[in-house]
Formats: structure tokens, C-alpha cells, sequence
């Protein structure tokens, strides 16, 4: 068995990439990774099941396995509510349903352990960016029932509550605060355009122009993280947006028709186009592929 030290403790995280790390470079043919926390969650068979479960050939490449807690019996009332509230958020801002997205019992396909390298996060939010990349490489997810188990209350984990409750849950805000802000920039030069020009279609089109721009920027830089090639994600994201755009106009003259000013028609159509324009997003632009 060989134990790896850090002089100071830098976070799960950081301690999860040092074991990536040195596995890739010590074992390079290895078809993946088994994770297990330290704190006596996880039953020595529920491992060998996850063990089991990881050689089948359908897991040998871009493919992640999670054991999943049923929390059931006797559970910490703050693991519990703590679990709720990041699987609805998880589900709400990718789509993708996953029941305990904070268990660290989890097989990753090699190609994936080597990927979450480039996690700059070290704590314990690098479990949920390593879901959310997982999401974006279009890997192949499973989910395993696995036992349910609290020590003490699990008083021996040094999980933070709030703090590192905070940090897993700004992982989520990045999604939707970039949506917000382009809706934002979208609205004021739609305005700033508008009593200049008084051309409704002048001031659709030039600040839709800019801020798909910044969305894009954004995107792929901040929210996804992305390496995909650009070519292929502009061009989509050419047409995300050229759709929406001509539905905005026209939903926003439907409902200046109504009788209402063109102000607040567009802002009317925009939050009734919201919701839909950040799902067609994610399944257009950054397309991905989630098996259960």
C-alpha cells in the first residue's frame, strides 16, 4: 500500500487530484479510479460492488459510477436537508437527475480522473465539479444503490456546513448569475438603442448582437469550463441565438399589439423566454449525454 502525504492539509480536492495524479503516472494502462471517503461511510462491500460494477465494458471509457445513499434510518439532519437541496439544484440548473451528488464513493473512468485535473477547486465542492464535468464531457453516469452509514453522527468528518455548503452551492449560482447579467446587458442596450434610434428592430438585434457575445465569452469560459472546440460551439450558438432572437421580436410584438409598451413587452418576452433559452442552451450548445 502506498501513502501519499501533503505537508498541509490543502483540501479534498487537492488531495483527490494527487491520488489522480499519481495513479495515471504510475499505472498508465489503468482503466479507472475507485474513490472511498475516510470517515467509515462507505461498507467494504458496497467497494467491492463498485469494483465489480466499474470492469463491465461499459464503463471503461468516459464513464462515472456513484454509490448511491439511500439516507434512510438513523442520518444527520444536516447531511440530509444538505443532500435535498443540492440534488434539486443539480437537477434545476443541468438537467440531469443525480439522488446524492455529495457521496465521494465513485469510480471514474481514467479518461475522466485525468480531465478533473484541470479542477482549479480543492475543497470539497471539487465533487460537484467533477459531476458538472461529467455532465459536459457527455460521460456515461450510473448510479449504484449503496448502505447508508453515520458514525457518531459523523462527527469525525471535517465537512463545514455553511462554508463549504456555500462553495458547492456557488458552483450553481455561476449557471444562472451569467444568464442573469446577459439578460441584463441585453435589456439596457436594448433601451440606450431604442431612445436613440426608435427602431424596435435596430435595438433587438444590436443588443442581442453584444450580449451573446458576452454569453458565449462567459459560457464557455466561466460556467462550462469548455475545451470544446470553438468553431463547432460558435456555430451553434449562432443559431441558439439567431432562433431566439426572432422569437423574442415576434413574441414582443404580439405583445405590444396587446396595447403595452414596447419596454415592457421585451421585458415581458425575455423572462417568458428565459427559462427555455438557458435549456436550449444546454442541450444545443453544450450538448451532453447522461445515461442511468
Amino acid at each position: 500500500m502506498t501513502v501519499i502525504e501533503h505537508d498541509a492539509n490543502s483540501g479534498k480536492g487537492q488531495a483527490l487530484k494527487t491520488g489522480f495524479t499519481y495513479i495515471l503516472k504510475s499505472m498508465p494502462k489503468v482503466n479507472g479510479i475507485i474513490t472511498a471517503d475516510a470517515d467509515g461511510q462507505h461498507s467494504p462491500n458496497d467497494i467491492t460492488r463498485i469494483v465489480s460494477k466499474s470492469i463491465h465494458p461499459t464503463y471503461n471509457s468516459k464513464s462515472l459510477l456513484l454509490g448511491t445513499r439511500t439516507f434512510n434510518g438513523k442520518v444527520p439532519l444536516r447531511s440530509k436537508i444538505g443532500n435535498i437541496i443540492t440534488e434539486k439544484i443539480f437537477q434545476l440548473i443541468t438537467r440531469t437527475q443525480i439522488a446524492d451528488t455529495q457521496t465521494g464513493l465513485r469510480y471514474l473512468s481514467a479518461d475522466l480522473a485525468k480531465k478533473c485535473l484541470d479542477i482549479e477547486s480543492n475543497g470539497y465542492e471539487f465533487e460537484t465539479e467533477m459531476l458538472l464535468l461529467a455532465t459536459r464531457k457527455r460521460c456515461t453516469i450510473k448510479e449504484i444503490e449503496i448502505e447508508t452509514i453515520y458514525i457518531d453522527d459523523n462527527r469525525s468528518s471535517h465537512f463545514s456546513p455553511l462554508k463549504d455548503s456555500i462553495k458547492i452551492y456557488w458552483t450553481f449560482l455561476r449557471f444562472t448569475g451569467v444568464s442573469i447579467s446577459s439578460a441584463i446587458i441585453d435589456y439596457l442596450l436594448f433601451y440606450i438603442v431604442l431612445l436613440l434610434t426608435d427602431s424596435t428592430l435596430k435595438s433587438f438585434v444590436i443588443a442581442r448582437l453584444f450580449s451573446a457575445c458576452y454569453n458565449y465569452t462567459m459560457s464557455k469560459r466561466i460556467v462550462f469550463k469548455s475545451d470544446e472546440d470553438s468553431y463547432d460551439s460558435i456555430v451553434k450558438y449562432i443559431v441558439l441565438a439567431i432562433t431566439l432572437l426572432i422569437s423574442s421580436i415576434l413574441l414582443t410584438q404580439i405583445i405590444i399589439n396587446l396595447g403595452i409598451s414596447a419596454m415592457y413587452a421585451k421585458l415581458i418576452a425575455e423572462c417568458l423566454l428565459f427559462i427555455s433559452s438557458f435549456a436550449i442552451q444546454k442541450l444545443f450548445v453544450f450538448k451532453k449525454t447522461h445515461q442511468a
